[in-house]
């Protein structure tokens, strides 16, 4: 009976500590995982600062899959890349470290990211439209990149080191080199996803921090703020005495300089801004720019730092300002437009197809966003952000 005892609390003591390092292995995979997707959101968001302003690149770019452990990416890849996910990016003396503190070293993890997002030489758009060459993970098919960590060895599965073989790693739609994936019973490959509704409104906050960092440039040389374009105009085109609308690129009937005719210290190498990313991805057809009066090229000298005498007209949440900017996103079913908005360009604006939320198209200079701030209209039912520009 004693040895029978011992024996049961051996198998029993063997079966716990399995147990236990089964579970601690599956957090380590949990943590890697969660690490490798933070680690890209953080590099798609500072894309720019770190690879400069140019055609081909712009704010929401994700490296290409490596075709190596814990190495590069490749310098282009296709539609349906699928490759071990980068660890660090050497190029043109600067070395961007997705995983600095090797946390996910040997893991093995692969990625795949949606042709639209990646870089590559061969240029293509990013903005808040970009909707085509997603991938579909368990039927969700708004998805940017899937990071999967592959599980034990199976019996038909070879992984040699130095064999590039994602059919040796992964499973099932997982390792067939198309846009889909899945987790289910069939697999033991556990994965994370980056979705558009995680990636663009990051994308979309860093494009109006830079936006706000010309302007202020801008205001520093000129000292005032540009007019307007026409919201509805697609050349965005300057016009005299217009204090909202959109971000003005090109000279039209304006005497002040465009935000095309000065050079930036953010912008590398003097390009003007229609020489980079952000012309070339069409983000001026989603920023609204209003400037207040005092802050205007034809306002009185050393008007726009005073924020009671004179008053400014343009209030956001009771306060002074001296420009509000606001990113409208992509189109979508609002409150204001059940049906879905529609921006075709029209001689008649109606702002219903770009703003979602009642406070921005009810008001004209004085705006009370906080339900907005509040997070109330976040999700499905508005993607506006905001932006403001105080003294």
């Amino acid at each position: 009976m004693t040895a029978l005892l011992a024996a049961t609390a051996y198998v029993t003591l063997q079966l716990t500590s399995t147990n236990r390092a089964k579970n601690h292995q599956q957090q380590e995979v949990t943590r890697s995982l969660a690490f490798a997707k933070n680690a890209l959101l953080a590099y798609a968001v500072t894309y720019v600062d770190n690879y400069g302003h140019n055609t081909r690149g712009g704010v929401g770019r994700l490296p290409c899959p490596s075709t190596s452990r814990y190495g590069s990416p490749a310098r282009s890849c296709g539609r349906n890349s699928i490759g071990f996910l980068p660890g660090v990016w050497s190029r043109g003396g600067k070395r961007i470290d997705i995983d600095h503190l090797e946390r996910f070293l040997h893991k093995d993890l692969w990625y795949s990211v949606s042709a639209d997002f990646r870089y590559n030489p061969a240029f293509n758009a990013l903005n808040p439209d970009s909707t085509e060459n997603l991938l579909n993970v368990n039927n969700n098919d708004e998805v940017i990149a899937v990071v999967l960590a592959p599980g034990p060895k199976l019996l038909n599965q070879s992984r040699v080191d130095g064999v590039f073989s994602v059919v040796g790693y992964l499973e099932g739609e997982n390792a067939d080199g198309d846009l889909v994936f899945t987790a289910n019973q069939l697999s033991n490959d556990r994965m994370v996803t980056i979705t558009r509704s995680e990636l663009m409104p990051l994308i979309e906050s860093r494009v109006l921090g830079y936006v706000r960092d010309w302007l202020v440039e801008y205001k520093v040389e000129f000292g005032h703020f540009p007019y307007a374009a026409p919201f509805n105009d697609p050349l965005g085109e300057c016009q005299q005495g217009l204090l909202r609308g959109k971000l003005p690129m090109r000279q039209g009937n304006c005497s002040e300089a465009v935000l095309d005719e000065f050079v930036s210290q953010f912008v590398p190498n003097g390009r003007p801004l229609s020489q980079t990313w952000f012309a070339s991805s069409s983000w001026p057809d989603f920023i609204y720019y209003q400037v207040d009066e005092n802050c205007a090229p034809d306002a009185a000298a050393d008007t726009c730092h005073l924020l009671s005498e004179p008053v400014h007209a343009l209030q956001v949440n009771n306060l002074p300002t001296q420009v509000l900017l606001v990113s409208v996103g992509a189109a979508m079913a609002t409150e204001l437009v059940p049906d879905g908005q529609q921006r075709a360009v029209t001689e008649n604006l109606d702002m219903t197809n770009y703003f979602d939320t009642a406070e921005l198209v009810s008001s004209y200079f004085d705006y009370d966003l906080r339900r907005l701030d509040s997070g109330v209209l976040s999700g499905e039912l508005s993607n506006d952000q905001y932006l403001v520009i105080r003294e």
